[in-house]
């Protein structure tokens, strides 16, 4: 539940805009007693907070919910951050979502 959301925006807002020459990809590793969870587009950024046409803005407000739902019942802290990939030109190739669960 926790990377559907981001791989919905991803799919919706950046790939289906990019012409057909972006890619997605999803990865899952250990690092510093962590799992990391990272999501990674080549698409136009979009905000995934934002409205839009076809969406809702709540994105973000779900997510956040959700993990303070987890952290109450199993005093377990996710944390997210969300970051443009940018080009050595200064320009934007798409973001990378990075997701971090305490092992």
């Amino acid at each position: 539940m926790l990377i559907h959301t981001f791989i919905e925006n991803a799919i919706k807002y950046n790939l289906k805009r990019g012409g057909g020459k972006n890619f997605l990809n999803i990865s899952l590793r250990t690092e510093n007693k962590n799992y990391l969870i990272e999501i990674e587009d080549t698409g136009p950024p979009v905000r995934i907070d934002t409205k839009t046409e076809s969406g809702t803005g709540k994105g973000l407000v779900i997510i956040n919910e959700l993990i303070e739902l987890y952290y109450k019942l199993e005093n377990i802290k996710i944390s997210y951050s969300i970051k443009d990939k940018v080009s050595s030109g200064n320009e934007t190739t798409g973001e990378i979502v990075s997701i971090v669960i305490p092992a």
